[in-house]
């Protein structure tokens, strides 16, 4: 985590935060009550809550989608969120987690710039998710550039 004592004026430009799906229903290393999805869903809340991230360019990286959409085919998310009822469908148990830190950034006052699904042993969307990670890392950039100008 950020350090507290931390200046002000030494804020965040960019964060990539990355989220395995497929680890909806794996018990946490530490702390077995949660499943890592939940651990990783209050740790990103706990990041939202910083004033260091205010203006901070959040990207979302959601990973191994292909072992998630095989997985959700077998086993629903509900038990690491009982409040989801779209029961083993893809599509909205992967709208329902994005939802969920989406909310958690909202909560926190900050802004999710963009969230990328991926798979990291698909070059083809490794290369697209850094395509797409680098435009926002470009359009910081130029803002900044023109703040000083």
């Amino acid at each position: 985590m950020l350090e507290e004592n931390q200046n002000v004026e030494e804020r965040l430009d960019i964060m990539l935060y990355t989220i395995s799906l497929s680890e909806y229903d794996i018990k946490s290393d530490d702390d077995v009550s949660l499943t890592k999805m939940r651990e990783a869903l209050e740790q990103f809340e706990d990041a939202m809550q910083s004033p260091y991230l205010l203006g901070c360019s959040i990207i979302v990286i959601f990973n191994k989608v292909d072992v998630f959409r095989d997985k959700i085919a077998k086993k629903d998310i509900w038990a690491t969120f009982p409040e989801y009822n779209g029961g083993q469908d893809y599509d909205s148990a992967i709208q329902f987690i994005t939802d969920q830190f989406i909310q958690k950034a909202v909560n926190g006052g900050t802004v999710v710039k963009k969230i990328l699904y991926t798979s990291a042993i698909d070059s083809e969307m490794v290369q697209h998710t850094w395509k797409e990670v680098k435009q926002v890392i470009h359009e910081k950039g130029k803002k900044k550039a023109l703040k000083l100008m």
